[in-house]
């Protein structure tokens, strides 16, 4: 294998026709992320010795946009006949490896957000995010880069206490459309997690599935009221 190499006179390439088509949309987003920390140099992109892209061409089109050198290797031992071998092979990082990598680097919030997971184990990563934001949203761009928001952490431990008695009796409780019902239901002020226990004792097998958030919280208000007389409303906004 030869040793890296850089250029900027991007026509010594060649596409091999077989590959598959550049997608521009990820050109664009890789355009957007090396725009702000150009890490080129320690993602080569591999060609023959025909100077065929055979791992990289998303990066080289990102490369020849913003007119920065792009680090390649002339690999003898590689072939048209390996891409779809390394394209199998590669693993884009998950949510969890990002979490994993900025808490190791003791990135700020991390910590909170590594904690949260650890205590709520069967809550989804990208959930957990979206409920310990203030804006209730989940940043993954600046997940990525070392940024999250924690300060939701209160709203978001109680949210997930409260979760935890459902999936006691559901195993779709940590279903992304359930979770914002019960946040919902939560932010009103008006819930009573020992209300919604009692009446969950003979009225369990009416939790049923439901196609959206809305539906969800409508079902939920219906069990919570049934049989009261003073009916509290958790009216969906």
């Amino acid at each position: 294998m030869s040793n890296i190499q850089q250029t900027t006179d991007y026509s010594i390439f060649k596409q091999i026709v077989s590959n598959r088509e550049v997608d521009q949309a990820h050109v664009n987003k890789l355009v957007k992320s090396i725009s702000k920390n150009n890490l080129l140099h320690l993602n080569h992109i591999v060609v023959n010795p025909g100077m065929e892209v055979i791992d990289g061409q998303h990066r080289l089109e990102a490369a020849e946009k913003l007119g920065l050198p792009i680090f390649y290797i002339v690999d003898a031992a590689v072939s048209k006949k390996d891409l779809s071998d390394l394209n199998s092979v590669k693993k884009n990082w998950s949510t969890m490896d990002y979490i994993n990598y900025w808490a190791i680097e003791k990135a700020p919030g991390f910590d909170v957000l590594s904690k949260f997971l650890s205590e709520h184990s069967k809550l989804p990563p990208s959930t957990a995010l979206m409920l310990l934001s203030l804006e209730g949203k989940r940043d993954m761009s600046a997940l990525k880069s070392g940024s999250v928001d924690v300060l939701n952490i209160n709203e978001a431990t109680e949210v997930a206490g409260v979760l935890k008695k459902f999936r006691n009796i559901i195993d779709w409780a940590y279903d992304r459309n359930f979770v914002l019902a019960i946040y919902k239901l939560i932010k009103t002020g008006k819930y009573d997690p020992a209300v919604m226990e009692k009446k969950l004792e003979t009225q369990s097998r009416s939790l049923v599935k439901c196609i959206n958030v809305k539906q969800y919280v409508e079902l939920l208000e219906e069990i919570y009221n049934r049989g009261s007389h003073n009916k509290i409303s958790f009216k969906y906004s």
